[in-house]
C-alpha cells in the first residue's frame, strides 16, 4: 500500500489547447517534455522559469484566480520529481524550502513534510526526524503517529523512545493545557501506539497486541492503523497473531480477504487462502469512488491469473489514467513475471522504482512487494528482480535469501 499522500494540491493541468509560444504556459510544457525525455536542459529551463516568476510582483501572480502561481508550483512539482528521483537531494530539500516560502500558511505543513520524506531518502535521518518531531511538537499532533511509523520504518528506535517519554510528559500534562477532550484522548491513543511499535521492535507480540488495542480504546478513529499494525506483523512472520487483526478489518473487505488470503498461504492452507481470494474477486465493485487495484489484482495474481484479467485491467489502468502510482507500476511487472515476460517486467518494475524515488516513498520497493514475488515468481528469476526491492522486514527475523535459486 503506498503511502498517504503528502504533496501540497496539485495545481490544475494546463489547458489542452497549445499554448502561446513563449508564454510561461509553453515555457513550462517545454521543460515538462525534457524532463520526460531526461534532458538536462529541462532543470535549468524550470529553474530559470521559477526564478523569473518568483520576482513578479504578488498581485500579478495571483492575476487571473493565481494563474501565474500555478504555473511555478507546477513547475516545482516537476522539479522536485525529477531531482529526487536523480538524487540529487540538496537541490531538492532546497526548492520544498523555496516553495513554502511561496505557499499559503495552511500548506506549510505539507511542504515541510514532503522536505521530511526527501530527507529520509537521503539517509539524512537525524535531519529528517528533527524537522517531523519540530513539526508535532508545534501542534501538529498527527504527526507523532507519522514519526513513530517513520523511526520504525527506518530503525531509529532512539527517536520512538525519545519521543515516548516526550509524549507521556504531553499525556500528564493534557487535562491542565487541554481543553478538547478528542486531543485527549488521542495523546493517550498515541502514547500507547508508540508503545506498540517499540514492543514490536522487540519482537514481544503480546505486548505489541495489548497496546494496540489500548490505542483504539483510547480513540476509537485509531483503528485506521489496524492495516499498518497486522502489516508489521506479516512482514515479521507472525502470521497466526495477524490473523485477529485482519478480520477487525472491516473498513475495505476486499482488503481485509486478500490479506487473510495471504496470511492462510503461509500458514500451509490454501483451501482457505484461495476462498479468500476469490471472496476478494467477487465483491461487487462500487458504483463510485476508487477501487484498491493492489487488493483486487493481487488476489487475482495468488489465484493464478489463468485467464490473463488481472493484467489487463491494471494495463488498461496505465493507459487510462493520468495521475499514476508506483504501485501500478509493480502490479504490471508481476504480472508480466508471472507471464515469463521478464523484459516487460522490469521495464515495469523499474518505472515504479523512478516513480517511488521521484515522489520520495523511498530509494527501493517495499519488502512486502518482494514478498509477493517470492511466492509467485519461479526462484530462478528472483536475483533478477531483487535489486529493484528491499529485501528485508523492518526489524523482522531475517528471510531466507530468496535470490538464489532454491
Amino acid at each position: 500500500m503506498d503511502d498517504p499522500n503528502f504533496l501540497p494540491t496539485r495545481p490544475p493541468a494546463l489547458p489542452p489547447v497549445p499554448p502561446i509560444k513563449g508564454s510561461w504556459e509553453e515555457l513550462l510544457l517545454r521543460g515538462q517534455q525534457l524532463l520526460t525525455e531526461q534532458n538536462e536542459a529541462g532543470v535549468e529551463l524550470l529553474q530559470h522559469l521559477i526564478q523569473r516568476l518568483g520576482q513578479l510582483p504578488l498581485a500579478q501572480r495571483q492575476a487571473a484566480q493565481q494563474r501565474l502561481d500555478q504555473i511555478r508550483l507546477a513547475a516545482l512539482v516537476e522539479l522536485l520529481a525529477y531531482l529526487t528521483s536523480h538524487d540529487r537531494y540538496d537541490q531538492a530539500v532546497a526548492y520544498t524550502q523555496l516553495a513554502e516560502e511561496f505557499a499559503v500558511p495552511t500548506e506549510h505543513a505539507q511542504w515541510r513534510l514532503y522536505r521530511a520524506y526527501i530527507l529520509l531518502q537521503a539517509d539524512a535521518l537525524d535531519d529528517a526526524f528533527a524537522l517531523l518531531t519540530e513539526q508535532a511538537r508545534s501542534g501538529d499532533i498527527e504527526t507523532w503517529s507519522l514519526l513513530a511509523d517513520k523511526a520504525f520504518r527506518y530503525s531509529h528506535l532512539a527517536i520512538v523512545q525519545a519521543a515516548c517519554t516526550e509524549l507521556e510528559e504531553l499525556v500528564n500534562r493534557a487535562p491542565r493545557t487541554e481543553t478538547e477532550p478528542t486531543q485527549i484522548a488521542y495523546l493517550h491513543a498515541t502514547l500507547s501506539y508508540f508503545k506498540a511499535l517499540l514492543a514490536l521492535a522487540q519482537h514481544k507480540i503480546g505486548e505489541a497486541d495489548a497496546w494496540m488495542q489500548h490505542a483504539i480504546v483510547c480513540h476509537g478513529p485509531y483503528d485506521q492503523k489496524i492495516p499498518s499494525f497486522y502489516g508489521r506483523l506479516i512482514e515479521q512472520g507472525c502470521y497466526q497473531e495477524a490473523l485477529p487483526w485482519i478480520q477487525r478489518d472491516q473498513e475495505n473487505p476486499r482488503r481485509s480477504h486478500f490479506w487473510n488470503g495471504f496470511v492462510y498461504h503461509h500458514l500451509k492452507n490454501p483451501a482457505r487462502a484461495r476462498q479468500h481470494w476469490q471472496s476478494a474477486i467477487d465483491l461487487p465493485l462500487p458504483e463510485s469512488g476508487e477501487v484498491d487495484a493492489l487488493d483486487l489484482i493481487l488476489a487475482r495474481y495468488y489465484l493464478g491469473d489463468p485467464d490473463g484479467v488481472g493484467l489487463a485491467i491494471i494495463l488498461d489502468s496505465l493507459r487510462r489514467e493520468e495521475a499514476l502510482t508506483f504501485s501500478q507500476f509493480f502490479l504490471a511487472g508481476l504480472g508480466w513475471a508471472l507471464r515469463g515476460d521478464p523484459t516487460a517486467a522490469e521495464v515495469n518494475f523499474q518505472a515504479a522504482l523512478t516513480h517511488s524515488k521521484s515522489t520520495a516513498r523511498g530509494q527501493k520497493l517495499p519488502h512486502i512487494w518482494w514478498r509477493f514475488c517470492q511466492d509467485l515468481v519461479p526462484a530462478s528469476s528472483h536475483t533478477r528482480y531483487a535489486h529493484y526491492f528491499n529485501l528485508q522486514p523492518t526489524h523482522g527475523k531475517p528471510q531466507p535469501d530468496s535470490t538464489q535459486d532454491q
